[in-house]
């Protein structure tokens, strides 16, 4: 099955007498009093194998760089530059809308669905640690397609750097790639050196509101297809002057948030941190969505420390929290001279035989406080 939209909206003009006369003078028409912009999406995933015949008529609709002609969109002239700038931005403000309305439905189905993947994730981890344990060396998540998008994106470069209007209207003048990728995990760096601590293993493969979610950012950021730099700057400004105060959605691991809510995978945090953080291989697949048009944050300390209020944890996450931290510093040594004893502070977990430093919940459960502890070592396993 193939999967494609249409957006389609009408507006009423409104031109003054003068304009009007102007107008009617160039086009030997009078000006229309309703515009119909209409866009196409292409919500459909490109594939390695041969394309059917419903799926090259869908794809026929999708223009290929430069091969759109803009003859009938007169921006030289100063009457019809004034319309058609105009129209230009009301395309610009449908598709935010569209964008919107478009990942309120795509959240619905994510919440739906949302027991299942916990479910699927739990019985990932377990078969993951049984194959490491038996000494496989790769553990395929999921076939990885050609045309993979580039995972080397300098998330400092000029692009990511851009922002506001001309930060989005000078990426759609880029090539935006579009396939999907799902990277193929190996034990080797999920054991050993502690590099799974740093890039955590994530063993799910994309799940169909994933899948859907990417090409929806996908199409998002597009292709130029007029030599025209107008077309894509103003309807930029539409769609930057539609909410303007709201950052576009993205998809995170609990659900659809905006864009400055969001958090991006940044060193092993994500281990750690759940809440709207965005899963590294929906991440991979649109960066300058998430970079530039949805100017998304990395995950910091300081979400982790926030995360950490009120959580109690279970003895074996406490340790590997410790042992993460060890390997962080060394990333970021400021962290550890500013942050280490609030880190300490925020670790509460539960320990049924350690020390008297115990404080007792109404339950009667054991919760051990890390800032009471002097020194911490874990528990060596019996035989």
């Amino acid at each position: 099955m193939t999967d494609a939209r249409i957006v389609s909206a009408t507006a009423n003009t409104k031109v003054p007498a003068d304009m009007a006369r102007r107008m009617e003078r160039v086009t030997k028409k009078k000006p229309p009093k309703q515009v119909l912009v209409e866009f196409f999406l292409n919500a459909d995933e490109i594939q390695s194998r041969p394309l059917n015949l419903a799926e090259r008529i869908t794809r026929s609709f999708a223009p290929q760089p430069g091969a759109v002609e803009r003859e009938a969109m007169d921006l030289q002239d100063q009457t019809l530059r004034i319309f058609n700038t105009e129209l230009l931005e009301f395309a610009g403000i449908v598709m935010r809308l569209s964008l919107d309305h478009s990942f309120a439905l795509l959240d619905s189905d994510w919440q739906r669905t949302a027991s299942d993947r916990d479910a699927l994730e739990c019985k990932l981890e377990v078969e993951a640690a049984a194959a490491a344990a038996h000494g496989v060396s790769r553990i395929p998540v999921e076939k990885q397609h050609d045309n993979a998008c580039d995972d080397n994106s300098d998330p400092t470069s000029e692009t990511n750097k851009a922002r506001g209007i001309m930060g989005f209207a000078r990426f759609m003048a880029k090539n935006a790639k579009k396939s999907i990728a799902s990277a193929v995990k190996t034990v080797e760096k999920m054991m050993g050196d502690g590099s799974e601590l740093l890039n955590p293993p994530d063993h799910r493969p994309l799940c169909k509101e994933e899948r859907q979610a990417i090409l929806l950012m996908q199409s998002f950021c597009p292709q130029q297809s007029t030599p025209d730099y107008m077309v894509g700057t103003t309807i930029a400004q539409g769609f930057s002057r539609c909410m303007p105060n709201l950052t576009p959605p993205v998809l995170t691991r609990t659900g659809v948030v905006r864009g400055d809510v969001a958090r991006l995978p940044h060193q092993g945090i994500e281990g750690f941190v759940r809440d709207n953080v965005i899963r590294r291989d929906v991440f991979d697949n649109a960066r300058d969505y998430h970079n530039v048009i949805a100017e998304c944050q990395t995950l910091q300390v300081d979400d982790l420390l926030l995360n950490l209020e009120g959580s109690i944890l279970d003895e074996e996450k406490a340790v590997k929290l410790v042992t993460w931290w060890t390997k962080y510093s060394r990333v970021d040594p400021n962290a550890t001279a500013t942050k280490s004893l609030a880190l300490k502070d925020a670790i509460r977990f539960n320990e049924n035989l350690l020390t008297d430093t115990k404080d007792k919940t109404s339950a009667g459960r054991s919760i051990v406080l890390m800032r009471n502890l002097l020194f911490f070592v874990a528990k060596k396993k019996k035989g």
